[in-house]
């Protein structure tokens, strides 16, 4: 099986991880989607007229962006207090520049607390900087969830441990055509427990596995063969410590409610549907609007007016002369339908504030003691 083969449960859940992402994007991303999140009309068939009203209406619809906000307002409950680290003498200062990338630990922190709440899922893989680098220690690198690709765990002194990650990277790569042009390039990174090999030196320190075997922590580098198309192994390498190999993978993978590598619901899955939902809801009273909310003239017995192809203008300088009996006047929309729909969407935008942890509700109403604002708001800040 190529090493970007992704299993069944990555698959399920990257359905669910486009949608968050796309919603905590914004307008851009959910619009681009299309008929994905926005379903045309029966009219916005596949010809030139029905792609241009397609896009007209798409174009006329709100994304009131209530994921990004909710994530947003609780990552800042959470890091209303500043966090505290507590460090050994060898690693002090390491915390203001925690990836060597010039990213605070807080900042990488506040960066990790949005990735769990908008797809539930963030890695964290310790690396250590090259020899002979100055200055040489260890740093974090981040990764998505769509980036964490497969896991595999066993059994390792009655605890369950990492024995295989796979992550999807991407490297810049010159152009040889174009010296102003560098092309994305996709590899992935395997983390995985291995057997001991004769061209390491492992201490006694390395725990056996189970067949008596030692085992160490090791990475490969596979990217992607021009000709063959065929994923191969182009580097590999022991991390050390001390100049000593790892007994275990420096890897850790964040969830909402656990730090496990089994992959959970979006905490914030249900707020996403309803916001899309809201969208197309959006549309429909856009598009509703457009159509009847202008009033539209009409006349009858008119004496000779109009062009040659018939047509009547209308404006404060032109007058209709009509026969004797003739009318004039303005149709105007006066159903129930857009009201409809507009309840419909504020009926919506409350329950998104209720499964935003009412970070979108409006101010208002009797006042409360504190006890009970506790008590009713104590579910939602259980996660």
């Amino acid at each position: 099986m190529p090493i970007n083969t992704p299993p069944k449960s990555y698959d399920d859940a990257a359905v669910k991880w486009k949608r968050c992402r796309d919603c905590f994007e914004g307008s851009d991303a959910v619009k681009a989607a299309g008929p994905e999140y926005l379903p045309p009309l029966g009219s916005h068939d596949n010809t030139p007229k029905g792609r241009a009203q397609y896009a007209a209406y798409k174009a006329r619809a709100l994304f009131y962006n209530a994921t990004a906000r909710t994530v947003q307002g609780l990552a800042g409950l959470i890091f209303q207090k500043v966090p505290t680290f507590e460090l050994t003498p060898a690693i002090e200062g390491h915390e203001q520049d925690i990836t060597m990338a010039e990213e605070s630990a807080e900042l990488f922190a506040l960066h990790a607390t949005e990735e769990v709440l908008t797809t539930g899922r963030y890695g964290v893989l310790v690396e250590m900087s090259a020899a002979g680098e100055s200055p040489s220690r260890p740093y974090w690198v981040g990764y998505s969830a769509e980036d964490i690709c497969s896991y595999r765990t066993e059994r390792r002194g009655g605890e369950q441990v990492l024995a295989r990650v796979v992550l999807k990277e991407s490297y810049w790569e010159p152009d040889p055509d174009d010296e102003f042009k560098e092309d994305e390039v996709t590899q992935f990174r395997v983390l995985s427990l291995g057997d001991e090999d004769s061209g390491y030196s492992l201490n006694d320190s390395i725990f056996a596995s189970g067949d008596g075997n030692k085992r160490y922590y090791r990475q490969t580098i596979y990217r992607e063969e021009e000709k063959s198309g065929e994923w191969l192994p182009v580097e590999e390498y022991v991390p050390t410590r001390r100049a000593e190999a790892l007994d275990f993978i420096p890897f850790i993978i964040i969830g909402p409610t656990s730090v496990t590598p089994e992959i959970s619901k979006p905490p914030l899955l249900d707020l996403v549907d309803v916001n899309l939902s809201h969208y197309r809801g959006s549309a429909d009273l856009k598009h509703g609007l457009h159509k009847v909310a202008l009033p539209q003239p009409w006349a009858s017995g008119i004496q000779g007016a109009g062009t040659d192809d018939g047509a009547i203008t209308i404006g404060p300088s032109v007058v209709w002369m009509l026969d004797s009996g003739g009318r004039a006047g303005m149709v105007e929309f006066t159903g129930a339908g857009l009201g409809a729909i507009r309840t419909d969407q504020l009926d919506q935008q409350a329950l998104m504030a209720t499964l935003g942890a009412r970070l979108l509700e409006e101010g208002g109403g009797p006042p409360e003691t504190a006890t009970a604002v506790r008590m009713k708001h104590a579910g939602e800040n259980a996660t």
